[in-house]
């Protein structure tokens, strides 16, 4: 209900795009693919984990959906951490922020830093970390370095390999 197209059934449901999605990646299974925000399912990894499974070719960013894992870590923080761990080569990190026209360039580096720098602890540490999303507390995954080098740097590069020109 919280979100714009709820009000409108003329249009495809999520239900609906979702499926269109997967049926045109399981027609092409050789087309890379980069489903945004998790693949539109932050909601558990485990239907994340189906999704990359079912389509080999695809890989997931983590744009705007970071705060769904962390409140899944606050339930089951190992369950979430293998999660990373077995599909280390198809996870790309990736924010959704953007300046506001009436925002300075060093308001928004500091806004980057921020969220970048909340990320990095969730991702790489193991100390105890809140948001101010959800109550209660979580624990940072403390990801092996390959694993955070790959989501923050190798797999874009090996993804887009024409960007580092």
């Amino acid at each position: 209900p919280e979100y714009p197209m709820y009000p409108h059934p003329e249009w495809p449901s999520y239900e609906e795009q979702l499926a269109a999605r997967d049926r045109l990646l399981a027609r092409h299974p050789k087309l890379r693919f980069v489903a945004l925000h998790l693949a539109s399912l932050e909601w558990d990894v485990e239907p994340i984990a189906a999704f990359l499974k079912q389509h080999p070719a695809a890989s997931i960013d983590l744009a705007a959906r970071l705060v769904h894992l962390k409140l899944q870590a606050s339930k089951d923080p190992e369950k979430v951490r293998q999660f990373f761990i077995a599909f280390q080569d198809r996870i790309l990190y990736a924010t959704d922020l953007t300046r506001s026209l009436d925002q300075s360039d060093a308001a928004f580096a500091d806004e980057a830093h921020a969220v970048w720098w909340d990320d990095w602890r969730f991702l790489s540490g193991n100390e105890e970390l809140y948001s101010m999303e959800f109550d209660g507390a979580f624990h940072g995954l403390a990801l092996p370095r390959e694993v955070i080098d790959k989501i923050y740097r190798d797999n874009a590069r090996r993804m887009f390999p024409d960007a580092w020109r």
